[in-house]
């Protein structure tokens, strides 16, 4: 008997005791930021959680260099992308767990993502007519090409017409 209780004290004493996990509530964004840290994405300040992709430096990159990307959604359930290019890894898909949002929240989260993808799809549109705006100006002040310009002969030759 006195012989088990030596053994079994000596098997404990190796062992550490386990921390007490304090009783405080952990952002999501926190948890997001830690599952990027665990995937190797370095971060100089807290994740950016608007929808968007986001290029960051991993574990293993020279200066300057940004072979991870991550993207952070609010929208209802707070969820996202991570995709450490360097490791050759399929995209990790991650879900908060273990919070529970009040449903007021809920509700005013989901406001304030339609009205966030509102206003994405506004600047997306004012971006487009930029664009259109612009290639509208480069085709219209272009000059033709001339006869012998050597596509103008192949197609010439080719039988195709040429709309020029």
């Amino acid at each position: 008997m006195l012989a088990m209780i030596w053994s079994l004290n000596r098997l404990n004493a190796g062992r550490r005791p386990k921390p007490k996990l304090l009783n405080r509530k952990i952002k999501p964004e926190d948890k997001f930021a830690l599952a990027l840290k665990e995937n190797g994405l370095i971060l100089d300040a807290p994740p950016t959680m608007d929808g968007k992709w986001h290029r960051v430096a991993v574990e293993g990159d020279r200066k300057g260099q940004k072979s991870g990307s991550y993207r952070g959604l609010l929208e209802g359930i707070l969820a996202g992308n991570i995709t450490n290019y360097k490791s050759g890894q399929y995209p990790v898909k991650w879900v908060a767990t273990g919070t529970k949002i009040d449903p007021k929240e809920l509700e005013q989260s989901r406001a304030e993502a339609a009205a966030r993808k509102a206003a994405q799809e506004q600047e997306l549109r004012a971006q487009y007519r930029a664009v259109a705006k612009r290639a509208y100006g480069i085709f219209h002040n272009a000059e033709p090409a001339p006869a012998n310009h050597p596509l103008s002969a192949k197609q010439a030759g080719s039988g195709r017409r040429s709309t020029y």
